[in-house]
């Protein structure tokens, strides 16, 4: 009987948690562009998902929200463009290039509240000389 009960709590557990994740990604990654990051997820299965909001974190920070994209369905491919990650102040008040290593993760929103989440992908931005100089100029036009 004790046997029996443990199979059957565990069959709901697992119907719970298949419900609660029941989005599948194929893809999922973040890369550097220049002064932006790029961070792109194909899905294979979308059930009953409301949205993804990406969240990103520094390696001395919590994740933070960045923006929601709106579920389009199974099979749907998405690319977010974030270009104020590697965008700072300095004590002049002037935007300033820095060199960082963020993680982005997807959080799954259901159609009923229910929330989960994808693995953390990390993405480093090495700026060189040339980089910083044609960033600060652009930042200047804008």
């Amino acid at each position: 009987m004790k046997k029996k009960l443990i199979i059957a709590l565990f069959f709901v557990l697992a119907s719970v948690v298949i419900y609660a994740a029941g989005t599948t990604l194929r893809t999922f990654s973040a890369k550097t562009s220049g002064t932006d990051i790029i961070v792109e997820w194909t899905s294979v299965q979308e059930v009953n998902l409301k949205e993804f909001q990406i969240e990103r974190k520094s390696d001395q920070s919590s994740f933070v929200y960045v923006t929601t994209e709106e579920a389009q369905g199974d099979n749907s491919r998405y690319s977010y463009v974030d270009d104020k990650a590697f965008m700072s102040k300095d004590n002049n008040g002037d935007q300033v290039l820095k060199g960082k290593e963020y993680f982005y993760r997807l959080k799954f929103v259901g159609e009923d509240g229910s929330v989960s989440y994808s693995d953390p992908v990390p993405v480093t931005q090495h700026i060189n000389s040339v980089q910083r100089t044609w960033g600060m100029i652009k930042e200047m036009f804008r």
